[in-house]
């Protein structure tokens, strides 16, 4: 995390009065760093390397790099701390600045920090922060949200392709039109984003190395140039650098985003700091217009290009490494990929250059009659186009891999997005192509505005919607036919399966009854052969048996009556079934052509269906369409109502500081009113505690008085003793000197010397002492003095007290009649003010929900028309 160095303690010591603008540093801001922060923020103590004494150190910022950041007060350090949104907080120790206070500098700030009524304003900075130069950057590629799309131009015809550049992480390419960037997805060919470019035509595009930022570099030929550079996600411009005289046609930004290069007709090559705008380095070298140009990956080094063919590669800070004579014709693009940096020319080739040496490493012929637009992949493969109208796909090291459906004019930009190629010619056709060939698709670099767009898909609509009324009507008939028909195959077969049981069940009849009929013909023979037997039995006899040849005779009888029956009825049984399978016959015949009739119906069903549900994807379709043309049409007028609601914000807070403005000398002389009275009313109160400070002061002026005379004493005999001791220890060491083998004597001069150090410090300690009680005497004074002068103060306010507050009560009535009229006048302007914000706000949540509720009526259909593809 980082830490602000914001240090030492804010003294937050005199109420500000608002003021009228114009607010400057040297009349209103000032007055507060005097008030609150000069203590410890000085050109003496400058703690945290920060002096706000003066304009041009506090605009230099402190150790950790500027605290204000001109334009744009939330992004600046020195208003977040004194408004406490971000510590430390200052003043540090202490209370909150007055709000008042704080609002000064806020609007000081965003008025672009003025130092003085005449003087310019501090240099602007751009919400571009600086990033590390990164293999891949950290989070999601960047994508437009919520992004504009009505066309800036809509004319009648599509202009040449001047430039475009592919984001190197997301599926976005960004192409030049007329007056305007367009963005469109390299994975859905959707245009997803228009972004103004009103200074002109756009010669140039770059992504950032991060993709988060697109560069945009152009102007009008011979008369301005600029480059812009906007956020992709939000669409907001972020950068604005250059003043030229001609169009800009070549530009890029470094990859720690601190630089911009631009480079024209001019034939200067200029690096502008990403940060503030300002000029860095103006370099002169080019011989001819200045046609191309790109930093190199690691941010080190700018190689530029010129119409005469000559590369020179510089370092970032302007000066001149390499000059190489590298074409014979224009360079058209200088392009990098990791180590390599490539050339292309209108001399048709493409090189590979070491930059470091100046020395050529690879070359070939690309196109005749001259190469108009090189880029790279991410991959290092190339993609090139050129005058003979074709777009050729190499690898990295120059072979080709492909060429692509030659254009109708020159084909005069080329880029590889999204694993896509995307190339543009004169006539301002766009194509897309997959690597291996295949034609992808076409773009529109000439879009419909929006409600052209939304007329369309009315349109559509209003053809679509009879035709799918009446499919839906003849998908409704055929389903009503086809149901009948199936309904009747439905009793047929039930009654083909009812006859085909009730063949079965009499089949089994018939067998039971042929079986009967078996069992009962072996019965009646049976019968007959024992009625035989009796017969002839009774014949032998010479008296018959009567009664068994009756009996007998009766149960054949009954067995003969019983097999007739059985006979009959297995007759009766055969009828029948022959009846039923000539119903069975009947009835199958009838279901063969009611099948075929159902199946033709069931196929002109389907094809009903089917017809019903094209037209119903295409009814769909145009719905969404229709649905995302208006969300967008409400978009544009969500953001022109949030762009007013901002105005009005602005504008109301000009009428708060006018008010404040118009009160604030009423406001101060009430306060030197209130002030005044208190210091009346403290009166008394001051003069007892001066006079009891007076008689501590006195009181401290003995004491230390008696203190000094002691201290001052006490360095008599001391010195005496030191004087003694330091010629006792002379002599001594002068025997010894003479005697140095006498261990006594040298003993004796070891101990003299501890004795004359022992009392060398006493008597050091002693005159110390004396000073520091002389130094109590001088400050004991100076406070008795401090309160001599503030009792005479007091005395004397609360003498004129009276007077002053008589003066001071006439001075405010006065003022307030004086100022009556404009403050009454700055506070119904804040009224109007308000309620101009309410208003705003108001279209504003209109806007919002109407967007809304056509892109979630455009999402939902396209969802179910996902759903429905995959049917």
């Amino acid at each position: 995390m980082k830490t602000h160095v914001f240090s030492g303690a804010f003294l937050c010591v005199a109420a500000a009065h608002t003021v009228a603008e114009p607010i400057t540093y040297a009349e209103h801001i000032r007055p507060i760093f005097q008030n609150s922060c000069l203590s410890c923020h000085n050109p003496d103590k400058k703690k945290a390397g920060l002096d706000l004494s003066t304009y041009q150190a506090t605009i230099e910022g402190s150790d950790a790099g500027t605290i204000v950041e001109p334009g744009n007060a939330s992004k600046s350090l020195l208003y977040r701390v004194v408004a406490h949104l971000e510590e430390p907080m200052m003043p540090l120790r202490s209370e909150k600045l007055p709000d008042s206070q704080i609002e000064l500098i806020k609007k000081w700030i965003e008025a672009n920090a003025p130092e003085n009524s005449g003087s310019a304003l501090a240099k602007k900075t751009n919400d571009v922060a600086p990033v590390a130069v990164e293999e891949k950057p950290k989070g999601p590629p960047s994508m437009p949200l919520d992004p504009l799309l009505e066309p800036v131009v809509h004319a009648q015809k599509a202009g040449a392709i001047s430039a475009m550049a592919a984001s190197p992480w997301a599926p976005l390419v960004a192409v030049a039109g007329q007056k305007q960037v367009l963005f469109y997805n390299s994975d859905t060919l959707a245009l997803t984003g228009i972004l103004p470019f009103p200074e002109g035509f756009p010669d140039v595009l770059k992504f950032s190395r991060d993709g988060k930022l697109l560069l945009a570099g152009g102007g009008i030929a011979a008369k301005s140039g600029r480059v812009v550079v906007w956020d992709v996600a939000s669409g907001q411009r972020v950068v604005e650098v250059g003043e030229e005289f001609d169009s800009v046609l070549a530009a890029d930004i470094s990859a720690d985003r601190t630089r911009i290069a631009l480079g024209g007709p001019g034939k200067l090559v200029k690096i502008y700091s990403a940060r503030d705008g300002s000029l860095l380095h103006k370099m002169k070298k080019h011989t001819d217009w200045v046609t191309a140009l790109s930093f190199t990956p690691d941010g080190k080094s700018l190689v530029t290009g010129d119409r005469a063919g000559g590369l020179v590669v510089w370092d970032t800070e302007g000066r001149e490494l390499q000059t190489i004579s590298a074409h014979k014709g224009a360079i058209t693009s200088v392009a990098c990929f990791a180590n390599t940096v490539a050339s292309a020319s209108e001399d048709g080739s493409v090189k590979f250059w070491d930059i470091r040496e100046g020395r050529e490493t690879k070359s070939w012929n690309a196109h005749n009659g001259g190469v108009t637009s090189l880029a790279f992949a991410s991959d290092g493969r190339i993609v090139t186009c050129g005058r003979d109208r074709v777009t050729r796909l190499w690898d990295a090291n120059g072979n080709k891999l492909q060429q692509f459906e030659a254009f109708d004019d020159i084909a005069m930009q080329a880029a590889f997005a999204g694993g896509k190629i995307f190339a543009g010619d004169w006539t301002g056709a766009l194509r897309v192509w997959t690597p291996d060939g295949k034609h992808a698709g076409d773009l529109d670099v000439n879009p419909p505005t929006l409600a052209e767009r939304a007329d369309a898909a009315t349109k559509r609509l209003s053809e679509l919607q009879p035709r799918h009324r009446k499919l839906l009507g003849a998908r409704t008939d055929w389903e009503g036919a086809f149901a009948k028909m199936s309904s009747e195959i439905r009793q047929t077969n039930a009654a083909i399966q009812a006859k085909q049981v009730e063949i079965k069940t009499t089949e089994v009849q018939l067998a039971a009854l042929a079986k009967d009929l078996q069992t009962a013909n072996m019965t009646l023979q049976k019968a007959q052969e024992e009625s035989a037997q009796i017969e002839t039995d009774s014949g032998a006899m010479n008296t018959p048996d009567q009664t068994a040849q009756d009996a007998a005779k009766q149960a054949l009888s009954d067995k003969t009556d019983a097999a007739k029956k059985l006979q009959d009825e297995i007759s009766v049984t055969q009828n029948a079934l022959e009846k039923q399978k000539a119903d069975l016959a009947k009835l199958n015949k009838t279901l063969a052509p009611e099948t075929e009739q159902t199946k033709a119906a069931e196929a002109t069903l389907a094809k009903a269906r089917q017809e019903e549900a094209s037209i119903a994807k295409q009814l769909s379709a145009a719905k969404a369409e229709l649905a995302q043309w208006r969300a967008a049409q409400i978009n544009v007028t969500l953001h022109a109502a949030r762009d007013e609601l901002a105005k009005c914000e602005a504008r109301q807070q000009q009428a708060v500081a006018d008010a404040r403005a118009a009160a604030a000398p009423l406001d101060k002389a009430r306060a030197d009113l209130a002030a005044t009275e208190r210091v009346l009313a403290d009166g008394p109160e001051r003069t007892k505690k001066c006079e009891s400070e007076i008689a501590d002061a006195h009181k401290q002026i003995d004491d230390a008085n008696a203190a000094a005379t002691a201290a001052q004493q006490a360095i008599a005999p001391k010195e005496s003793l030191a004087n003694s001791a330091a010629e006792f220890f002379a002599k001594i060491q002068a025997d010894a000197t003479k005697s140095p083998d006498d261990k006594t004597l040298v003993d004796a001069v070891a101990k003299a010397k501890e004795t004359l150090d022992l009392l060398n410090r006493a008597l050091t300690d002693a005159r110390a002492n004396a000073t520091a009680r002389k130094h109590e005497i001088e400050q004991a004074t100076a406070r008795l003095s401090a309160a001599e002068n503030v009792l005479a103060q007091a005395k004397a306010d609360a003498e004129n007290a009276p007077e002053k507050i008589r003066k001071l009560r006439a001075s405010v009535d006065e003022i307030a009649a004086k100022t009556a009229d404009a403050r009454t006048k700055a506070n119904a302007a804040i009224e109007a003010a308000n309620k101009k914000i309410a208003d705003a706000k108001t279209a504003v949540e209109n806007s919002n929900r109407d967007y809304h509720v056509h892109l979630d009526e455009a999402k939902s259909l396209a969802d179910f028309l996902t759903v429905a593809s995959h049917k």
